[in-house]
């Protein structure tokens, strides 16, 4: 009796073995057929064949067909030297396959390109080591690592010589895929800071430009004294976060979203204009908050974006509408409310206290937190629905305190003046 048992399980055994044999062999065959020659692809059938016949119950010719058909397969196939490259290669491809199908359907990376967001959201920055009221941003840490956690580059510069700024010296390079740097001559010595030379409009320099946290124009006219110190900090290449491309297909945009949007067909005429401007030639994609609802009837006064929804009843204080809007109006943290745009700057909309504006069907009127500094729905008008890309979902880059969900609540400190500090991080 007790050998009987162990033969069936003998048995049983040597039919499992090769089950998996003729299991791995058609595999083989299967994966590679289309670039085997038909001679491999027709021994590796007969292996296959041969295979099928061996009866498990007899010990000797399964046996020896388990121990003779791994070395008969390997002379048959071709050696293959970068067999696990091939392997890595195609897991590779499948997994770049499912990014790039994620990014576009679902999730799309986004830079922040200028401060219009700001404190929300930071483009490309400088950062003061040390800010108001002694707040320190950032922790001072070994380069590299200071830019894997904040995106960071130093910029320091401290004076030599006393000297004028040889405007004509600037000069751009790049030195890293990351960051551009600008050289330029102060007093016959040259210095170097990261950034481009991009003075920008009269009133305000590009972001991520020399000119917008150390040089000036007037610098060109106004003497450096040696041992002053320009700038002591760090620029930031700003924030990055992934776009939810999805939920505005289901659900109608909702006021306090932080929207992206892309500017085509979007056009800023003005009186101070040579002709218009189309406005994707200063970016295709902008990040702005949407306040104005199709009807909504806008109007600013006291620093305060009043709305009148759907323009029935009386106007209400924005922030009554959507919570999120009410740390705009703290007085804290870089946040100062929403001011007027100025018709010298360019702008047509919402100029003053006694202007109030209606926003179109199927349009929506778009803002930056930072209103002082925004090119938005107050100089080139509203937004079309067909024109949005999705909502802001997650930062997701640099680890800084904006990092994850976006609105988080402000900095506990006053904000200075009617501009957003920008070292409030």
């Amino acid at each position: 009796m007790l050998g009987k048992i162990i033969g069936a399980w003998r048995r049983r055994q040597r039919r499992q073995r090769l089950g998996e044999m003729l299991h791995h062999l058609r595999h083989v065959r299967h994966v590679q057929e289309d670039i085997l020659p038909p001679g491999v692809v027709a021994r590796l059938d007969e292996l296959i064949a041969e295979g099928m016949t061996v009866d498990p119950a007899d010990a000797s010719a399964c046996l020896q067909y388990l121990d003779r058909t791994p070395m008969r397969a390997a002379k048959v196939l071709p050696r293959q030297r970068q067999a696990t490259l091939r392997e890595y290669l195609d897991i590779f491809a499948v997994a770049f396959t499912v990014a790039f199908g994620i990014r576009a359907l679902y999730l799309q990376p986004f830079k922040i390109p200028t401060s219009s967001m700001q404190p929300t959201l930071f483009g490309i920055h400088y950062i003061a080591e040390e800010g108001p009221d002694g707040y320190r941003p950032l922790p001072r840490l070994p380069g590299p690592l200071h830019f894997l956690l904040f995106s960071t580059q130093r910029a320091e510069l401290a004076i030599r010589r006393d000297g004028l700024l040889d405007e004509g010296s600037l000069d751009t390079y790049q030195r890293y895929a990351w960051f551009p740097r600008t050289r330029f001559n102060i007093g016959g010595l040259r210095y170097e800071l990261p950034g481009t030379n991009d003075p920008g409009r009269s009133h305000q320099p590009a972001s991520g430009s020399v000119q917008s946290y150390a040089l000036t124009r007037d610098r060109a006219k106004m003497p450096f004294r040696e041992g002053e110190t320009v700038c002591r900090g760090w620029l930031s290449l700003g924030d990055h976060l992934f776009v939810d491309r999805v939920s505005h297909h289901f659900r109608e945009p909702r006021r306090g979203d932080i929207v992206i949007f892309s500017t085509e067909g979007i056009v800023h005429a003005h009186p101070a204009l040579p002709a218009p401007l189309r406005v994707q030639d200063q970016g295709f994609y902008y990040i702005k908050r949407l306040v104005g609802l199709p009807g909504d009837v806008l109007r600013i006064a006291d620093g305060v974006l009043h709305v009148r929804p759907g323009g029935k009843g009386e106007e209400v204080p924005i922030a009554q509408l959507d919570a999120r809007l009410a740390k705009l109006y703290l007085g804290r943290g870089g946040y100062h409310g929403h001011q007027h745009a100025r018709f010298d700057y360019g702008a047509n909309h919402l100029l003053g206290p006694e202007e109030v504006f209606e926003v179109p069907p199927d349009s929506y009127f778009v803002m930056g937190d930072n209103t002082t500094s925004s090119a938005d729905s107050r100089y080139w008008g509203t937004v079309p629905r067909r024109n949005f890309v999705g909502r802001a979902f997650l930062v997701f880059w640099p680890f800084s305190r904006r990092w994850g969900l976006p609105d988080k609540a402000p900095l506990p400190l006053p904000t200075y003046g009617d501009i957003s500090p920008m070292n409030l991080q």
